[in-house]
């Protein structure tokens, strides 16, 4: 997988899980995902997390 695939799978999990709400801390999905993407990318992407289950796990600390 690419990382502009990875960013790309992450991005849209990341939408679906807003569910036209609220984004992630307030954000656009959109601009959170562009941001926190590349920090999945480079650190959990590589223990095998597929970027769905990055988005997933992100989510779990929204409403942190």
């Amino acid at each position: 997988m690419t990382e502009q695939e990875f960013l790309d799978r992450f991005a849209a999990r990341i939408a679906e899980l807003a569910d036209g709400t609220r984004g992630p801390f307030g954000k656009h999905p959109g601009d959170y995902a562009s941001t926190a993407g590349p920090v999945y990318w480079r650190e959990r992407f590589p223990e095998g997390l597929s970027p769905e289950e990055c988005a997933e796990e992100d989510a779990t600390h929204w409403d942190a």
